[in-house]
């Protein structure tokens, strides 16, 4: 039987010849199991390994970016429990979940500026979390969304 290695190389020629054909659909089935077997492969090396983290990561997100969908759930997710967050711990006292909601909203969203108002200690590292995976969720989900519209 072979390895995971070896699937992903063949994966890897499949979806080569598939894209040199002009096939995107096929190509992108190739691409997916090509990451599966490349995940399955880094998960055989160790008790902790950076390559399959990075790989469950992408996976999970975006589907190896062919899964549009759980990028932006994952970003709605994120503002939604940072909203929680900020009503709770983030903002000062008298602040309620709309503003809370504002809040995480501009941070997840906007690239060039921090969101106005005060904030608590954890509050800002809510803010410094958002203004980097909002963007991270948002690309991905838009990449994804390419790849489909190109099919």
């Amino acid at each position: 039987m072979p390895k995971p290695q070896q699937l992903a190389q063949i994966y890897r020629r499949l979806r080569k010849s598939r894209e040199d054909a002009k096939d995107e659909p096929g190509a992108i089935d190739f691409y997916y199991g090509e990451m599966e077997m490349r995940r399955a492969s880094a998960r055989t090396r160790g008790f902790f390994n950076v390559e399959h983290l990075i790989l469950s990561l992408h996976w999970l997100t975006s589907g190896y970016g062919t899964r549009a969908w759980r990028a932006f759930t994952g970003l709605l997710a994120i503002i939604l429990v940072a909203s929680v967050l900020f009503t709770i711990w983030g903002m000062p006292p008298g602040n309620g979940w709309p503003t809370g909601l504002r809040v995480s909203l501009e941070s997840a969203t906007s690239l060039l500026r921090a969101p106005a108002g005060t904030f608590t200690a954890a509050g800002e590292w809510f803010v410094l979390v958002l203004r980097h995976l909002g963007p991270v969720l948002l690309a991905l989900g838009a990449l994804a969304l390419r790849s489909r519209v190109k099919r």
